[in-house]
């Protein structure tokens, strides 16, 4: 072997040693990059996923309302206006326009306005000499407040803080008379024509259709004079 060919085999042999290099160092740059495309995407991923039974995964503090890692990928059940039930389901959505609890669900639509007193003639037999103002006796004895006929069926009262209500005259006589919560049917009562004229409440029923507390045939109005 000529001593040019030996010369050569030391500078192939760098060249070739020097290519591997490069190629092992390439894979490990490519086997890098891989890890962290596959980290990013791990991380974009939503929680773990139910099981099938619809339990929530062992270990984890999010049931199927959690959203996405970071920053706010998937809203929670909460604030869409969810509860999440115990069955691991969410519950139904409120429900829109339903009233309100309380009194305020039951009084229906508000009452019109006091038109002022009531003529003779709607009055009928409840006419008593301009007397359009009645004291409410809940116990039959006591007056406990009054209420007022107005014209046009309208009705003011000094129940709840002073309101409206509305009346309307039956053709046997009676009143049906509306305030508050409740209906009451009141009926003149036969008295001597020297007695201040009174009446008693013959019926009462809620707006709502919900059970009376009682007070029928006990409550008595007494014209105020």
């Amino acid at each position: 072997m000529s001593p040019n060919a030996l010369q050569l085999i030391p500078t192939r042999f760098s060249a070739s040693l020097r290519s591997g290099w490069l190629v092992f160092v390439a894979l490990l740059g490519l086997s890098a990059v891989r890890r962290w495309l596959l980290s990013q995407a791990s991380a974009q991923r939503p929680g773990s996923r139910p099981s099938r039974s619809g339990a929530p995964p062992s270990g984890g503090t999010r049931s199927f309302q959690g959203g996405g890692g970071g920053g706010g990928g998937g809203a929670s059940s909460a604030s869409r206006g969810r509860v999440p039930s115990s069955t691991g389901r969410p519950a139904s959505p409120p429900s829109r326009g339903r009233p309100p609890s309380g009194g305020a669900a039951h009084r229906g639509a508000p009452e019109a306005p006091f038109a002022g007193p009531a003529s003779e003639a709607e009055l009928g037999p409840w006419h008593f000499n301009g007397h359009r103002r009645w004291l409410w006796m809940h116990d039959g004895l006591k007056a406990n407040g009054w209420i007022e006929l107005g014209a046009s069926g309208t009705l003011q009262t000094s129940f709840g803080g002073g309101g409206t209500g509305s009346w309307e005259r039956r053709s046997t006589g009676e009143l049906l008379v509306s305030f508050g919560r409740c209906l009451h049917v009141l009926e003149l009562l036969q008295q001597p024509e020297e007695a201040v004229p009174m009446f008693c409440m013959r019926e009462r029923t809620m707006k709502d259709g919900s059970q009376s507390r009682g007070g029928a045939g006990r409550t008595k109005g007494r014209l105020d004079v």
